[in-house]
């Protein structure tokens, strides 16, 4: 039997709906093994004096990122709606719009 899709009124999911019927995609057996050797390696990496300082601050960069979360960046704008509502979505590097 099919899954439904069907949403209600105000767009949320109705009982027995799901957006994503099949569930969660599993995640490759390799990890289970090759996840935990990878953050040992960087971790190491980013302690050996003989890395590369731009290479061990971007470790330790990525490390408190997976641990903490990116911090909050701030969009100061001006704008004029009319209308309805409107949806802005930002893709790519954070430079590359500072430019």
């Amino acid at each position: 039997m099919p899954e439904k899709r069907e949403r209600t009124g105000d767009g949320r999911w109705k009982k027995g709906s799901s957006g994503n019927p099949g569930g969660r995609p599993k995640k490759p057996e390799i990890l289970k093994t090759a996840g935990p050797q990878a953050l040992h390696m960087l971790v190491a990496m980013m302690n050996d004096e003989k890395t590369q300082d731009k290479l061990r601050a971007d470790i330790g960069k990525w490390l408190c990122e997976m641990e903490y979360g990116k911090p909050k960046q701030a969009v100061d704008m001006d704008a004029e709606v009319s209308g309805g509502e409107v949806s802005v979505r930002f893709e790519g590097e954070l430079a590359e719009w500072a430019k």
